[in-house]
């Protein structure tokens, strides 16, 4: 059978999703937990692969196995008491053995940013803060230029094994943070995303800012092949929210 698993994780401690032998990273904890709630050692496959310091609320990570000695419905109750306090398993329900999470319709991340350093603990990991004054109508209007389908190829960073750049971009706004929480959070919504396409999306709307033009962004949609213009923003601020199939 094979059985996805929505789970939520504050990155801040682990080397990221992906399983690495020798750092802690939160497929190699739920591979764990797994193994000592059924005793079968097999991979967890995620939708994302989530970098070093970068959050998730919405993770899908699909695990494969001929049986589980706990009913479904109770195994996400099981393995959060297995599980670093970092890392909750949300729900899990049975889905066909070719299942792909890599295969998603869409994915939505945000991404939150403050204008100077806070002194709350709590939310120190989960914060960027900007490098330069930001004002929301602006910030808006150039998140609304990523809109549509383009050749991200200059918002990608070496390493990135996709076969083409080309993404469609369904939504991407920027909002006042809720009650409770601070800054500003960068909503964004895509068929797909390249390697640190989003962290390099909101640096250039910093680079936009202290330029006062939307010139950068609007060259980089033009001119794909020019990588490496964009410093990325940090990860911390970064979270992968929910994935459709």
């Amino acid at each position: 059978m094979a059985l996805a698993m929505t789970v939520a994780y504050d990155g801040s401690a682990f080397a990221g999703f992906q399983y690495q032998p020798r750092a802690a990273t939160v497929q190699g904890a739920l591979e764990d937990a797994l193994a000592r709630v059924t005793g079968v050692r097999a991979r967890v496959q995620g939708a994302s692969r989530t970098d070093a310091g970068v959050h998730a609320h919405g993770q899908v990570a699909v695990w494969r196995t001929e049986a589980v000695p706990v009913p479904p419905d109770r195994l996400a109750a099981v393995l959060n008491r297995r599980l670093p306090p970092q890392i909750r398993v949300r729900d899990v329900h049975q889905v066909p053995m070719s299942f792909d999470p890599r295969r998603s319709r869409a994915k939505a991340y945000s991404y939150r940013v403050v204008a100077e350093p806070l002194a709350d603990p709590f939310w120190v990991p989960r914060v960027a803060v900007a490098p330069t004054a930001l004002a929301l109508g602006p910030l808006n209007a150039w998140a609304g230029l990523y809109v549509g389908c383009h050749d991200f190829g200059a918002f990608r960073h070496q390493g990135s094994s996709a076969r083409t750049t080309v993404r469609r971009v369904f939504a991407s706004h920027w909002a006042v943070a809720p009650a409770g929480s601070p800054g500003w959070v960068y909503w964004v919504t895509g068929d797909g995303f390249l390697y640190h396409m989003v962290r390099l999306m909101v640096g250039a709307m910093w680079a936009a800012a202290a330029a006062g033009s939307a010139d950068p962004i609007v060259r980089a949609l033009e001119h794909p092949e020019r990588t490496g213009g964009f410093q990325a923003a940090p990860a911390a601020g970064l979270c992968l929210e929910q994935v459709w199939f």
